[in-house]
């Protein structure tokens, strides 16, 4: 049996809702193949882990909270004050840095239902789910929750948000996008392979 994803024919492709002359104003895709990978250091071990990252993921130094850094292979994401998110094409834990096992690493690829929601009215949808202040967007990095479901919302760039949720609420809280996106219109793609975003 070949791979599936989460939502595999649970989200017919095509547009929903209210399309206006200007087309849908927003776009949802289920995000796959996206290595996500945690990290976690005590408050003394910062200036080593920010080594650590340099070496594994190409950053320059640590996120601060709420905030993420491109890497050359990776997204490095702060999810907590001592926790952090990479997300990559490639599977982390194979190419770990012998010291890596200082940080508590745990593999949590499969863990989440990635859902990219985008478009001119991507940010009004977002806040009918969850109370953000989407200004922010570049490398942003949200902890929040919808319909009491944890989740966190990558800001990829402008108007291009990644939703990452809890697998066994995936299929909920993406038809509830849905259904709040429809009276923007709502287009719904394919899935697509994650990449690193444009720099």
């Amino acid at each position: 049996m070949g791979k599936q994803t989460a939502l595999h024919g649970h989200l017919p492709d095509g547009n929903f809702g209210l399309i206006s002359k200007a087309g849908p104003q927003v776009t949802i895709t289920e995000i796959t193949d996206m290595n996500l990978f945690q990290l976690s250091a005590f408050a003394r071990q910062m200036d080593d882990c920010a080594a650590f990252m340099k070496k594994q993921c190409g950053i320059t130094g640590l996120p601060a909270l709420s905030s993420s850094i491109r890497g050359t292979a990776a997204v490095v994401m702060r999810a907590e004050p001592t926790k952090f998110w990479i997300a990559s094409r490639h599977p982390v834990r194979a190419g770990l840095l012998a010291n890596g096992a200082m940080y508590y690493p745990t593999d949590m690829t499969g863990s989440k239902t990635v859902i990219r929601v985008s478009g001119p009215a991507a940010c009004t949808v977002l806040n009918r789910m969850c109370a953000l202040d989407l200004t922010a967007r570049n490398g942003a990095f949200w902890a929040t929750g919808m319909h009491h479901v944890p989740v966190h919302v990558y800001g990829r760039h402008n108007a291009v948000f990644d939703v990452m949720i809890p697998r066994s609420f995936g299929l909920s809280i993406a038809h509830s996008l849905c259904q709040a996106s429809q009276q923007f219109g709502l287009r719904v793609t394919a899935p697509t392979r994650w990449t690193l975003p444009r720099l």
